[in-house]
């Protein structure tokens, strides 16, 4: 059904003006220049291009930003599926945005020409209505792993050339690139529903490796551990055929984890393998974690080895100056220093993550370590008041089980003290 005020605008205009209005909605965004031309390659020479331009910018359904602008999205649809209809103008208005987006400078990008044409949305969107397969490439190659309007761009193309008969059905590739931009943004829900589309295609490659890592997550969050662990070692294998070292890395690394409790010896395995990978790799952070990782694993079975893996990760993070895996690290340190009571350097510890921290989470661990340690020192009024921060600390991060745990503890030390629960 066309929308309303598109309808009002082509009952009223010729059949040539029509025309260009559904060769325009060939872009994703356009200057007038670049609408100007496209109209007078793809439609018509003769049609006076610019001052029909000049009237479209009076029309409801057209949205500007700046020297750019764009058709509003269901009267975009509405002509998509027109334009699709008429293969020979489609194809033409393509080939002429590709041609735009080769020829011009891009210094002249949001300007002169539309910001897109010069990138790879641009090459994968335009490249795609002539040639599906290569398209696709081409989408999968511009997929990055941050949080841009790029890549967010990038995955609504891609979900409308699918919807829209342009990219075959079973293509992963626009699941893949919405459900990523989605998992980035933190709508994880919807972002699953893309990602299992993807895993469920049965293919083996780096995209269904990476959403099956993702969804793995997901099923450990959820403690459905079985699944998790599933989807962990179908990620795994794919990456291993991929030949992709880091993306094994990550994986044997959330592995490991996972099976921290119930087969550590596995787990050690398998976060050794993942240590061996990032440091010959040089990723340093992802070394950092996975050494914070094998520590905590060791904690109780080889406390000097456990000790030493920390103290390694710590440096580590100090040297790539992230703050936040220091106090990670610090609270593990001080946790197991604890255990053997080594109160003092305990103590530092916990203090430590104090200063560094900005979070509730690692606050609310280091308040809870430095009641331990006050307690065990003799010293009740130091390990409530500590206590009273950790509760605190843990009402603002929202844990509910963890709240009532602590608060359960302030009142035992309460009562020790002679005071009121």
């Amino acid at each position: 059904m066309t929308p309303e005020p598109l309808r009002l605008f082509l009952d009223n205009v010729p059949e040539t003006a029509q025309k260009a209005l559904i060769a325009l909605a060939s872009a994703e965004s356009l200057t007038d220049k670049v609408a100007a031309r496209l109209i007078q390659d793809v439609v018509s020479p003769d049609l006076p291009a610019e001052r029909f331009v000049h009237a479209l910018h009076y029309a409801s359904f057209i949205i500007g930003r700046n020297s750019e602008w764009h058709i509003e999205p269901e009267a975009r649809r509405w002509l998509v599926e027109q334009l699709n209809q008429n293969p020979e103008m489609m194809q033409a208005a393509h080939r002429t945005l590709l041609q735009i987006g080769a020829e011009e400078d891009p210094a002249g990008a949001g300007d002169i020409v539309p910001s897109y044409l010069f990138g790879a949305i641009g090459q994968a969107y335009h490249r795609a209505a002539l040639d599906p397969e290569e398209g696709l490439q081409l989408y999968s190659r511009a997929y990055r792993p941050q949080l841009t309007g790029e890549q967010w761009l990038l995955g609504r193309l891609a979900e409308e050339q699918q919807e829209t008969g342009i990219l075959p059905g079973d293509a992963i590739e626009p699941a893949f690139l919405r459900g990523m931009t989605l998992y980035r943004e933190g709508n994880r829900a919807a972002a699953e529903s893309y990602l299992r589309r993807v895993v469920e295609s049965g293919q083996r490659r780096h995209e269904v490796a990476i959403a099956a890592h993702l969804l793995g997550r997901s099923a450990q969050r959820r403690h459905d551990r079985r699944e998790a662990e599933r989807l962990y070692r179908l990620s795994l294998d794919i990456g291993e055929e991929c030949s992709d070292a880091h993306h094994q890395a990550q994986v044997l690394h959330s592995l490991g984890n996972l099976l921290a409790r119930r087969k550590p010896d596995e787990a050690e395995v398998l976060l050794r393998r993942s240590l061996e990978l990032e440091e010959a790799s040089g990723n340093r952070h992802g070394a950092a974690q996975v050494l914070h990782s094998l520590g905590n694993l060791l904690a109780r079975r080889q406390p000097d080895e456990a000790e030493a893996l920390l103290r390694r990760s710590l440096r580590l993070g100090e040297e790539i100056r992230a703050t936040h895996h220091q106090a990670q690290v610090l609270n593990s340190l001080g946790s197991l220093l604890r255990q053997q009571q080594r109160w003092q350097e305990a103590e530092d510890c916990f203090q430590k993550v104090l200063g560094l921290s900005r979070t509730d989470v690692d606050k609310a661990i280091a308040f809870l370590g430095l009641s331990q340690v006050a307690e065990a020192r003799g010293d009740l009024g130091e390990a409530a008041s500590y206590m009273e921060k950790t509760v605190e600390a843990q009402e603002r991060t929202g844990r509910r089980d963890l709240i009532d745990r602590h608060r359960t503890r302030l009142a035992e030390l309460r009562r020790r003290l002679g005071g009121q629960p």
